[in-house]
């Protein structure tokens, strides 16, 4: 595994390759116990250890490594609630609060976010709980995926002015000579991811995967920067493969010197590449040159002040070891899930409270979801979970469950986002049973999270 990524960080060969067949079929429980005895190993002599997956993270996937750190955040909790049981019975004075909670006002949503996380910094590993001001809703998980929704759709908005779309349409850095004053926001984002991936939220987020790269410190390179501005790429591409001659130079055709030009308030700006660079002339033979240093100035030195902050954020609530032993692709999962969907997995894995599988309104239940075009299989998705991500491990790590809700045909359906819990009324027909639900999840915005 060292050997495959020793000259390329990409890898000659897929890190998946790596992955071993036993350990990508275990349980959820065979995970626990697995790294429930590394833990143990780590007191034991050498001759006592036992062989452990958990060692090996290049043998184990994303959803073995997402167990994990759900793991952690599972003994994080009983040991917070511990401490409040002994202060509890000793302490005079104020218990500690087992919880990290957040207590936001919507119509401050930035600015009481930021309050909360820097008072608490020292609890960002509590289990989470939001709670919004002046409203009475108990958070059991759909508070808090609302808060995520609402905070990142505030904070990436490119509208906010911190972040800027790329080639794909995701969201990268602003340049900090177009971005100023925002390092409290930027940290605010970093904390954000981290406490999505330790509470195990999947975000609806977009960053290209250079972000995720440069998060667990790899080299970014030129590829990155393809990702991420494809028309200024191809641009240094051009010319790097231009053919010389008498007559055609690059110092004669780019007349240009070792300096990023930009607008900055109205006005035309230079930032020198290197030492001299405003003085030093781009030629054929220092080209290559001349494209390390722009690519290393976009991804690095022009956004460094923003991503510092960005990753001091992440890092508060991240455990670095953990953190070490994902991929790019891996973290990119765990932040933002899968990008496709089995709804056969969905129903395979469905628990039922008041019908069992075999029930007609089951069945057509069933076929009207399956016959959903994307769009409304994802809103089913928001609907019922408060996300139209999947999860890590596809749609069967939903524990989704399908409940009798009585058989008014004129109900709609309604949902506990919380647990991931359907409750669908007996309809008589399958036309009905179609036109509820999609009325239902088509007009959810705004009462979706219970």
């Amino acid at each position: 595994h060292k050997a495959n990524t020793m000259h390329n960080s990409r890898g000659v060969i897929s890190y998946r390759e790596f992955y071993n067949g036993t350990a990508v079929e275990f349980s959820d429980e065979e995970i626990v116990r697995d790294y429930e005895r590394q833990l143990m190993n780590e007191r034991r002599p050498a001759a006592a250890k036992e062989f452990c997956f958990s060692r090996f993270p290049c043998l184990v996937d994303t959803r073995f490594k997402s167990m994990l750190l759900q793991f952690e955040a599972t003994v994080q909790a009983r040991q917070q609630l511990h401490t409040a049981a002994i202060q509890s019975l000793f302490a005079r004075g104020n218990v500690e609060d087992p919880y990290l909670t957040l207590n936001i006002r919507r119509d401050q949503l930035v600015r009481s976010a930021l309050w909360e996380v820097q008072r608490k910094a020292d609890s960002l590993k509590k289990p989470l709980r939001v709670q919004f001001v002046g409203e009475e809703g108990i958070d059991a998980g759909g508070l808090r995926k609302e808060f995520f929704q609402l905070l990142t759709k505030a904070l990436l908005d490119p509208n906010y002015g911190m972040f800027v779309e790329t080639t794909d349409r995701s969201l990268w850095f602003q340049p900090r000579v177009k971005c100023t004053g925002n390092g409290d926001e930027f940290q605010l984002i970093g904390t954000l991811l981290g406490l999505a991936v330790y509470n195990n939220v999947i975000l609806d987020v977009s960053f290209p995967r250079a972000l995720y790269r440069k998060l667990l410190g790899y080299p970014l390179d030129f590829g990155d920067l393809e990702e991420i501005d494809e028309a200024l790429a191809s641009g240094l591409r051009e010319l790097l493969n231009f053919e010389e001659s008498e007559d055609a130079t690059v110092e004669d055709l780019f007349d240009r010197e070792f300096v990023y030009d930009y607008e900055a308030f109205g006005e035309h700006k230079q930032d020198p590449l290197c030492p001299g660079g405003e003085a030093r002339k781009l030629t054929g033979r220092n080209r290559s040159e001349f494209v390390d240093l722009m690519t290393s100035y976009l991804l690095d030195t022009s956004i460094r002040d923003q991503f510092d902050r960005f990753q001091t954020g992440f890092r508060a609530v991240a455990n670095r070891d953990l953190m070490n032993t994902l991929h790019p692709e891996e973290l990119e999962l765990l932040v933002c899930g899968q990008k496709t969907f089995d709804f056969a997995e969905l129903e395979a894995s469905t628990r039922y409270e008041g019908y069992d599988a075999e029930d007609d309104t089951v069945k057509m239940f069933w076929r009207v979801l399956h016959g959903l075009s994307d769009t409304d299989k994802r809103l089913f998705l928001k609907f019922t979970t408060g996300s139209d991500r999947v999860p890590v491990g596809g749609l069967k790590e939903l524990h989704f469950v399908l409940g009798k809700n009585g058989d008014d045909q004129n109900m709609l359906p309604t949902a506990h986002t919380c647990f991931n819990h359907l409750l669908l009324p007996e309809y008589n027909d399958e036309e009905t049973c179609a036109t509820k639900l999609k009325q239902a999840i088509q007009n959810c915005h705004g009462f979706g999270l219970q």
